[in-house]
């Protein structure tokens, strides 16, 4: 009886072995096959953040400013322009900050009036907001060579076509969901 009992525990966990072995094999290639981008793989899994092209040092300004290969002199106008920039639209982001309370306190209310008066103070806010940091853009294509500015063109031309390639495939994996 007890070789008996022994016998079937092997054969089980010889079979779960065999199938967990032969799931480790042909998942990383079911997963490169259904991967759209080099992003959705990586050690975050399948649209995880760690391999991700378009992570932390490979793009967002660091990244861009990285490939654009600054030297020391434009990485410091950078960060000189970016402190100034910062400090002189800090009343506007404070603005913001206190026209979305507003907006989200008068929704909850309820009112229609309210809810109108905060949110054209809330778009007054993003504007103002949004013209006081026009300026960074003009002063980082001051700094740059115009071999840096093509490139910089290029880096956000490539940048924009990412972010609509991922929205195509949020919405085709919304349409998916709906579809179950």
């Amino acid at each position: 009886m007890k070789d008996k009992t022994l016998a079937r525990w092997t054969t089980v966990f010889a079979v779960a072995g065999t199938l967990t072995a032969a799931g480790v094999v042909a998942m990383p290639s079911a997963v490169q096959e259904e991967a759209d981008w080099p992003w959705q793989l990586g050690p975050g899994g399948r649209g995880g953040r760690h391999g991700r092209v378009m992570s932390r040092g490979n793009s967002g300004r660091e990244g861009m400013f990285r490939r654009l290969n600054l030297t020391d002199e434009q990485r410091n106008q950078l960060r000189e322009a970016r402190e100034a920039q910062r400090e002189a639209s800090e009343t506007e982001r404070e603005a913001l900050v206190e026209a979305r309370r507003a907006f989200r306190e008068a929704v909850g209310e309820g009112e229609e009036s309210g809810i109108y008066g905060a949110a054209k103070t809330l778009a007054e806010a993003q504007a103002a907001l949004a013209i006081a940091s026009s300026g960074a853009r003009e002063s980082l294509l001051e700094v740059l060579t115009p071999q840096q500015k093509k490139e910089w063109e290029e880096l956000l031309a490539e940048a924009k076509e990412l972010r609509e390639e991922r929205l195509q495939l949020r919405k085709e994996r919304r349409e998916n969901r709906r579809q179950r």
